[in-house]
């Protein structure tokens, strides 16, 4: 998929808005159908930051679909993103963050270039420097 037709991220907004709502549902169902029906029922109830994980069974549809729907009134995220494979196929159904459980650098680079919010997870302050070094937000 092309970035053909899609607004660019706002990473600053984005980051603003985290900020201010500070509440990341992450939902994590059997099925892709569970877990969209779920993240309905939360967006219902006023949730607005979505996280999808990878793990989760057509986790990239489930993204497009949620975004169909709910445009910008929500901000959903790709979790548990391994491999740069899984940051592409996010971010081409619609992620507009990245949430990685460790450092790796070529998808923090892969999110950088393309203007993605990309949070990976780090344990040490050198994780911490690595990973802005590469482009984290």
């Amino acid at each position: 998929m092309s970035d053909e037709g899609r607004q660019p991220v706002d990473k600053e907004r984005l980051i603003e808005r985290i900020g201010a709502e500070w509440l990341i549902a992450i939902l994590r169902g059997e099925t892709a159908e569970e877990t969209e029906e779920g993240c309905e029922a939360l967006i219902a109830g006023g949730a607005t930051l979505i996280e999808i994980p990878f793990t989760t069974p057509g986790a990239s549809g489930v993204i497009q679909r949620l975004k169909a729907r709910h445009g910008d009134r929500i901000v959903v995220s790709a979790g548990t993103v391994l491999t740069v494979e899984q940051a592409e196929e996010a971010v081409d159904h619609g992620a507009e963050a990245i949430v990685s459980p460790n450092l790796f650098p070529p998808v923090v680079e892969f999110a950088a270039r393309r203007g993605i919010v990309s949070m990976p997870g780090c344990v040490t302050p050198t994780e911490v420097a690595d990973a802005v070094r590469l482009g984290a937000t």
